[in-house]
């Protein structure tokens, strides 16, 4: 019995050396509750543009996405490229900004989102250009107002070019 007892004590006393050592125990507290994370625009966007290439190159943001400005008739506008998107999607804000007058908005389309469906104006833009790559006539749609905290270059943009890839941590467009 003695024995038995000596044996318990050691294997507890192990155990609890184990968890010190490891600091879980000492460390462990109540995880705070998660906070759903809003992605945040970088302070700039570098597009690298060839003149004598068929290629512009996106490098990748700190925050692992890739972020670049095009110009929507002439007006500059903060993108992330997003192949999940099936088209280019601008916020309601950017919408304003190049001049689209939510007067004249209808939002009688949808669109499936991770967190559901969402009503959508459609609109063609006269042109959109990325570095040195410029496309005509591209639809698109506009979220409602607060929707969408910032523009998706979507697969329609992408699909015009000859091809895409990622390579040395760049998105590489070649049209």
């Amino acid at each position: 019995m003695n024995a038995g007892k000596i044996f318990f004590g050691f294997l507890f006393l192990t155990v609890f050396v184990a968890f010190l050592a490891d600091g879980t125990m000492l460390s462990r507290k109540t995880p705070a509750p998660r906070q759903p994370q809003r992605e945040v625009r970088p302070a700039e966007h570098k597009v690298i543009a060839n003149p004598v290439s068929d290629e512009v190159r996106i490098p990748r943001g700190a925050n692992g996405h890739y972020w670049t400005e095009a110009r929507i008739d002439g007006t500059l506008v903060s993108f992330v490229v997003d192949t999940g998107a099936s088209h280019i999607s601008l916020s309601f804000e950017d919408a304003e900004e190049i001049g689209l007058d939510p007067a004249d908005l209808v939002f009688d389309g949808e669109v499936s989102t991770a967190n559901g469906t969402a009503p959508v104006a459609r609109v063609n833009l006269s042109s959109i250009r990325v570095g040195n790559i410029e496309m005509y006539d591209m639809p698109a749609t506009i979220s409602s107002p607060g929707a969408l905290p910032f523009s998706l270059l979507g697969m329609n943009f992408l699909n015009r070019l000859n091809s895409f890839r990622i390579e040395d941590g760049d998105l590489v467009l070649h049209y």
